[in-house]
């Protein structure tokens, strides 16, 4: 009875939404309308993959309300991107929803109405004991015996059973497909949670039937973007990879290997790959097709995840030690437009990355900055805020400081365009000349490779 009064009350507190969600749309299309509350950014996008390639930009108007049509060519689930943030949504073409979400806490005020809303508020109660589960069990670092870790997923999976229970009449109404995403939502949480005790447990006896659900792996799946079944590939790979694999260069050339070999859906197969050579790629900093690469595109499929990874390798390429830093337009804590030509001419500088959305990892970041200029006093510390569209927020987060520089971005095109893969890279520039390109400052190594190059 308090499942259903709960859902009785968000249909009344969303019913302006639901209202405006009632009309037809196309066939391949959806509606969305929402209310964002402590919104990161002015634009909300949706997409039917994890990368975001060919999505649809709904910008925030009036009182941070969204709405407009995206494109859904399947019934299925579909990735719904708020800075800094995501979560998946259930879409069907043709149909409606409304959704109401507070930025700050995200996933647990997410809550939805219009035709769709029944479909996506179950999604998030089972994502949210999903989650609950796996806390849980990383809390307890998968301490458990065999006997006491299958007992504790049996609790766990009943708990999900009564959640699908206290809706029956509802659940009963939705398609298979739905249900067909419902099932794998939980199963695939189970695989991941399986895969990590067993990898943390190597010495335990495991029954036979354990892994029994990797059968599964030469079927399609429900849904590509069901999200547990990442965790569940990434425990699984790791478990398949052996010690010697780890340790030598050709991890990545090997996970692509079991990637062809085991996963045999090919929307995420697709996925998998990508995610893996776009991090190989990065975190290398490949400047051309190697033979890594050249096997993930003999597997990959997808033009245009395929084109991602290419791009990656092409920004890598125009980043090399020697070639001049692009331009791009940048503005100080005062507002005043900043030119990076101008800035970074006759000069070393090191340029560090800032994401608003990622405080931790600026936090981390200005410490070892910090540290670093006090062993280098005779560099320029410059620190961008790569997001152009959130300049009041950024300044109210600025750090006193007169060591840094601190400046944010203006044009978000320009940005990616020099953003490192990961924001513990750094660059130096003497003249505007990359003398170090994508850096780790945390690399053990790191402060002596500034030594050699520092004048």
């Amino acid at each position: 009875m308090i499942k259903r009064f709960k859902f009785l009350i968000l249909v009344l507190v969303l019913a302006f939404f639901y209202s405006s969600c009632q009309y037809k749309v196309a066939t391949d299309t959806a509606k969305l309308r929402g209310k964002l509350v402590n919104p990161k950014s002015d634009q909300i996008l949706v997409s039917d993959n994890f990368f975001l390639i060919n999505s649809d930009t709904l910008p925030l108007v009036n009182n941070n309300e969204v709405q407009g049509v995206v494109a859904t060519p399947k019934e299925g689930l579909y990735i719904l991107f708020a800075q800094p943030e995501y979560q998946t949504i259930y879409l069907k073409p043709g149909d409606s929803l409304a959704f109401h979400l507070n930025v700050d806490d995200f996933d647990e005020s997410l809550s939805f109405s219009g035709n769709l809303g029944f479909e996506n508020n179950l999604l998030m109660e089972l994502f949210l004991a999903n989650e609950k589960e796996s806390i849980y069990f990383y809390q307890h670092h998968f301490n458990f015996s065999v006997a006491q870790f299958l007992q504790k997923i049996d609790s766990f999976d009943r708990e999900k059973q009564s959640i699908l229970d206290g809706y029956q009449s509802e659940y009963r109404g939705t398609t298979k497909k739905f249900k067909q995403i419902i099932s794998l939502l939980n199963q695939s949480m189970t695989m991941n949670l399986k895969e990590v005790y067993a990898k943390k447990n190597p010495h335990q006896k495991l029954p036979e039937s354990y892994f029994s659900y990797c059968k599964m792996l030469d079927k399609p799946l429900a849904d590509p973007n069901v999200i547990y079944m990442y965790a569940f590939a990434n425990a699984f790979l790791s478990r398949q990879l052996s010690d010697q694999h780890l340790a030598s260069q050709n991890l990545y050339l090997a996970i692509a290997n079991l990637i062809n070999k085991h996963f045999k859906d090919p929307d995420f197969k697709n996925n998998l790959l990508t995610s893996y050579c776009y991090r190989y790629i990065g975190k290398k900093h490949v400047v051309r097709e190697d033979t890594v690469v050249k096997t993930y595109f003999k597997y990959l499929h997808n033009p245009a995840f395929k084109q991602r990874c290419q791009n990656l390798i092409t920004k890598n390429s125009r980043l090399q030690i020697g070639k001049t830093f692009p331009q791009i337009t940048l503005i100080n804590d005062q507002g005043e437009v900043v030119n990076s030509d101008e800035l970074f001419n006759n000069h070393q500088v090191l340029i560090s990355f800032w994401d608003l959305s990622k405080p931790n990892n600026f936090l981390s970041n200005q410490k070892k900055l910090k540290a670093l200029h006090q062993q280098f006093p005779n560099l320029d510390f410059v620190v961008i805020n790569i997001n152009p569209d959130n300049y009041n927020d950024w300044k109210l987060q600025l750090p006193q400081s007169n060591d840094i520089l601190f400046l944010q971005a203006t044009d978000t095109r320009q940005i990616e365009n020099v953003t490192p893969y990961h924001l513990s890279q750094i660059f130096v520039l003497d003249n505007q000349k990359i003398m170090l390109s994508m850096q780790n400052m945390y690399a053990p190594d790191f402060s002596k490779q500034l030594q050699n190059i520092v004048k």
